[in-house]
């Protein structure tokens, strides 16, 4: 989950423009526990690191994108990252894509 990376602060927006408290405490009430929001990224990865993730997954809608396939990769790659707004990639991009590639090999 985005904001739940150690190299996001709290008070930094999301590339959907939520911030990290609002992010926190909507997973937090998900959750229904208070230490999410209070303890912050060091709880989050030691209790519901897969839960965090999922969440924001699910919370973003990004299944419905993920699931056009190839295609999806650029828009998944986007909506969790955000992008460049000069190139109107992601960043990472070229790592994704050779990451993408990999695991179409691997996973049939």
């Amino acid at each position: 989950m985005y904001t739940f990376l150690s190299n996001n602060p709290l008070l930094y927006s999301d590339p959907s423009g939520h911030t990290g408290i609002e992010n926190y405490q909507r997973f937090a009430d998900y959750m229904n526990d208070p230490r999410i929001v209070e303890e912050g990224y060091a709880y989050v990865m030691e209790n519901y690191s897969w839960m965090a993730a999922g969440f924001y997954w699910n919370d973003r809608k990004i299944n419905a994108i993920a699931d056009r396939g190839k295609s999806a990769i650029l828009d998944v790659s986007k909506k969790v990252n955000g992008y460049n707004k000069k190139t109107g990639l992601p960043n990472g991009w070229e790592e994704r894509q050779k990451a993408y590639i990999l695991a179409r090999k691997i996973i049939k």
